[in-house]
């Protein structure tokens, strides 16, 4: 099953006629890691998502829906607070070890306050 980076990558692929075999290529990685990328199997880079954007020669909002679509599709998130507040370190702290065990209602008001943000 496609994730929704595989199929945003794969629309945009097909309807510009490139393969999966070319692209993988133009990434420096074999068709079969490009696949489970797509898949979920294996994890997105930056560094992939550079290289597709360039072989696709993408616009700005292709590469905000590919990025979207990559943040969409990840499994586990790495945060970087080096740097940030307390209070910053604090809160992704406890979101972190509170998430598991968040009813869906206030997920929800989470996701409001950031996207009124």
């Amino acid at each position: 099953m496609l994730t929704p980076f595989g199929k945003e990558l794969r629309k945009l692929r097909i309807d510009q006629n490139k393969t999966l075999k070319d692209m993988a290529k133009y990434a420096n990685v074999t068709s079969a890691y490009l696949s489970a990328v797509e898949t979920g199997k294996k994890k997105i880079t930056n560094d992939l998502i550079e290289k597709v954007v360039a072989f696709l020669n993408a616009d700005k909002t292709i590469v905000e829906k590919l990025k979207d679509a990559a943040w969409n599709s990840m499994q586990e998130f790495k945060l970087d607070v080096s740097g940030k507040n307390e209070t910053t370190r604090e809160t992704v702290a406890m979101f972190a070890r509170n998430f598991s065990g968040l009813p869906d209602e206030k997920l929800k008001q989470i996701k409001q306050l950031l996207e009124d943000h």
